[in-house]
């Protein structure tokens, strides 16, 4: 069983609800390359048939849209977590 204490539960859920909030807030391509590529771990090429786009064209939408959510994301650094 893990030890979570409340405080680390009520964290990770806010972080959630902000992440998902700023990738409503991308457009839907971007969206999408950000999505599957970053965090369900598909390939650019994957991504570039979902999408009906190039890889190259896949790459870019990634890259703008990594970009965009750097921007409407609260800056968070890993080494700020507890514990560290």
């Amino acid at each position: 069983a893990r030890d979570t204490r409340p405080s680390e539960a009520a964290r990770r859920e806010e972080r959630s609800a902000i992440l998902a909030d700023a990738l409503q807030r991308l457009p839907e391509e971007q969206r999408t390359a950000v999505v599957l590529v970053r965090m369900q771990g598909e390939s650019h090429e994957v991504a570039a048939q979902v999408l009906g786009r190039s890889v190259g064209a896949c790459r870019n939408l990634l890259t703008r849209g990594l970009r965009r959510l750097s921007a409407i994301l609260p800056d968070e650094r890993p080494d700020e977590s507890p514990g560290t």
